[in-house]
């Protein structure tokens, strides 16, 4: 059989065959990482299906895109699941997962959502086993019309597996609630009362036994947090210490993956606005004072690629900028020595600047306090948006480790995590710099190195675009909404028109010579229209249509056998689908 892949890429990975990947987990086996993602397939559909992908160093991937798709008895999302060997592994050769479906119940016509299983010789391609068996929600302690989601196993010692999934009350119980259960053959499943879990939560990630006690990381409110208990049945009380292990907005569902080495990795996804990607690998460790802390994957060395200038150069009197630009649509990593202030003392840190517009900072001191946060290019207007505080002391200096690449970014201090940070409305990334923070004349960084993540960046485009409008750049955020957005080849910039639109919008390219057009991509935002018009044409002013419709459907519309020639195309919209969306707005424009 030939398999059919599309190569794929670690920080961040993010999969080019569907329109988004949102929860994922990891399984690892014959010398191979697997990696599996939730599917969304348009802006407005959810949970449908999941895909995999493989790594043979958890960095660089190739990904054969959806695995499982959902029954045609689905009335809701398909949910998120994991894989494990069952006890017959050795006798079978099959691989097991789980994933749930909401269906319609015909007592109640109700919809209710069971946990189904599928199985696999090769990790890649999964059967569905069908409705038997199914792992129905248990009444006596779980709400029939609740969730029923997700399981997560664990080895018992006895032989088969403990589970942790995401359930719920029953009414009349306090809100929020995790499944818990057990299964002798990896296959049949039984639910046991939910343990008790203070303060509540709404879903698990995973749990995991590390020495004699059980660590979960935990959902609630999008943050993921540490708890752990004595026992699997619980109780399970959150940490006292780094209680949240990621942040929301940023990251989130964070999952366990055991290697044979016996360390255990963390794997969770990132946001990069507005899309989600999958994050580097972390590895998993209990401190000496029994804190489930999160730690740099030596693994993640292969993201280093070409070494790139670290020559820094005084910018201001409270910041130094390296003095190569970094493209980070391919990524950065930078390694060196940072001296870490006292808590009275003024922060030191990094900072993250695009060409022209305002950066994103990162304040760090030496009591494992870090802020996150916006800063223009003198080192000053600094507005913070996130607090971290991993109640961790460092000493005076530290090494650091700091990888981003497009919207997203890492730190870690002496190989733990600082934190992951989502730089929401970035922008460009092909013409990027790194600041220092503090005093050029005495830095506090020492023993800087740069490297380009081996990783491809986003191609830049070498036509020029313009609009009959642009929506201003908002003073909260600084994203711009320019025309050249459409075609630079970054997901995460796109053009907006100006809202309420004009009666006419269009989004012209100049190819700057005469070429032939046989097909056009164009992926529209939610502000799309139901009415518009391909046109071509040899000197701007005079037009032809090549196709015109007026049942758009937005999402990305792949528009094929078209016959058209011309050095100009321009989309010529004339209706908004959605009269309370009154505008256009497009994430990227392809044409062959």
């Amino acid at each position: 059989m030939t398999l059919l892949f599309q190569e794929a890429h670690g920080m961040m990975f993010k999969s080019k065959l569907v329109y988004k990947v949102w929860d994922n987990w990891v399984f690892f086996d014959k010398e191979t990482y697997y990696l599996y993602y939730l599917i969304q397939d348009t802006p407005t559909s959810g949970g449908d299906g999941f895909g995999v992908a493989t790594s043979r160093d958890g960095v660089h991937w190739k990904d054969y895109g959806p695995a499982i798709r959902p029954s045609d008895k689905r009335v809701n999302y398909l949910g998120t699941g994991a894989v494990w060997k069952p006890t017959d592994f050795k006798q079978t050769g099959r691989y097991l997962c789980n994933y749930s479906e909401w269906r319609k119940e015909p007592e109640s016509d109700r919809p209710t959502q069971n946990i189904f299983f599928a199985w696999s010789t090769d990790l890649i391609h999964w059967t569905k086993f069908g409705d038997d068996p199914v792992f129905k929600v248990d009444e006596r302690y779980y709400d029939k019309y609740g969730r029923w989601d997700c399981i997560y196993p664990m080895p018992r010692e006895e032989g088969g597996y403990w589970g942790t999934w995401t359930a719920t009350a029953k009414p009349g119980e306090p809100k929020g609630i995790i499944g818990l259960g057990w299964s002798e053959d990896g296959l049949h499943w039984q639910a046991l009362p939910a343990p008790e879990v203070q303060p509540s939560v709404e879903e698990p990630g995973a749990f995991w036994k590390f020495g004699k006690r059980v660590y979960a990381m935990f959902g609630q409110s999008g943050n993921m947090w540490s708890y752990s208990a004595k026992l699997i049945a619980g109780p399970y009380v959150r940490s006292l210490k780094n209680a949240m292990l990621l942040p929301a907005g940023h990251t989130y569902f964070s999952r366990f993956c055991p290697l044979p080495d016996g360390s255990v990795l963390v794997n969770h996804q990132s946001r990069s606005s507005p899309s989600w990607y999958i994050a580097p690998f972390k590895l998993a460790v209990v401190d000496a004072e029994g804190i489930l802390r999160l730690k740099y994957w030596p693994g993640n060395t292969a993201m280093k690629g070409k070494h790139l200038d670290s020559t820094l150069a005084d910018f201001s009197n409270k910041l130094a900028m390296a003095t190569a630009p970094i493209d980070l649509s391919a990524g950065l990593v930078a390694e060196g020595t940072i001296r870490l202030p006292e808590a009275q003392e003024e922060p030191t840190g990094f900072l993250i600047l695009p060409a022209g517009r305002p950066g994103f900072a990162l304040h760090v001191w030496v009591n494992g306090h870090a802020e996150f946060g916006r800063m223009d290019p003198s080192g000053e207007s600094w507005k913070m948006q996130l607090q971290t505080n991993r109640d961790q002391t460092f000493g005076k200096t530290a090494k650091f480790r700091l990888l981003a690449r497009q919207g997203m970014l890492e730190l870690y201090l002496d190989d733990y995590l600082v934190n992951c940070f989502s730089m929401v409305c970035f922008g460009s990334m092909h013409n990027v710099r790194l600041g220092i923070l503090g005093d050029p004349k005495n830095s506090p960084v020492s023993d800087l190195q740069l490297w380009q993540m081996s990783l491809p960046g986003i191609p830049k485009s070498n036509v020029k675009l313009t609009a009959s409008s642009e929506y201003p750049a908002q003073k909260e955020g600084f994203e711009n909404y320019a025309a050249a957005n459409a075609m630079d080849g970054d997901p995460e910039t796109r053009w907006c028109s100006v809202r309420p639109a004009a009666p006419v919008e269009w989004l012209q390219v100049d190819f700057m010579a005469k070429r032939k057009i046989n097909g056009v991509t164009v992926n529209w935002e939610n502000a799309h229209p139901s009415q518009y018009e391909l046109q071509v044409s040899d000197d701007g002013q005079k037009w032809r249509t090549i196709y015109k419709t007026d049942k758009g459907q937005g999402g990305e519309e792949k528009l094929s056998g078209l016959y058209g020639e011309g050095r100009y195309l321009r989309v010529y919209m004339l209706k908004p689908a959605d009269p309370a969306v009154p505008c256009y707005s497009i994430w990227e424009l392809a044409v062959e």
